[in-house]
């Protein structure tokens, strides 16, 4: 079993914004034209970052447990800011 605790990660808050599909049926393609991808806030433990991704996880188990949870991968063409906390 891997030894890891939330002091071995950076934690952080990204600023990004997501892809966005309108709920199924008909739009103007003027309605259409208006849509914005929403502006998200996510934070965590950055698990592993490249230059094409940053991987979050919002939970780490205790002492000595190997296991996280609410894992996001975002793509860095996606991300507008990164905060270290």
């Amino acid at each position: 079993m891997s030894e890891h605790s939330h002091n071995s990660y950076d934690k952080v808050v990204v600023e990004w914004l997501d892809a966005y599909e309108m709920e199924s049926g008909w739009q103007t393609i003027e309605e259409a034209k208006k849509i914005k991808p929403p502006q998200v806030f996510s934070m965590g433990y950055v698990l592993k970052e490249t230059k094409e991704f940053i991987i979050l996880c919002a939970d780490i188990g205790r002492e000595g447990d190997s296991d996280c949870g609410r894992v996001t991968v975002i793509p860095k063409s996606w991300i507008k800011k990164v905060d270290l906390l």
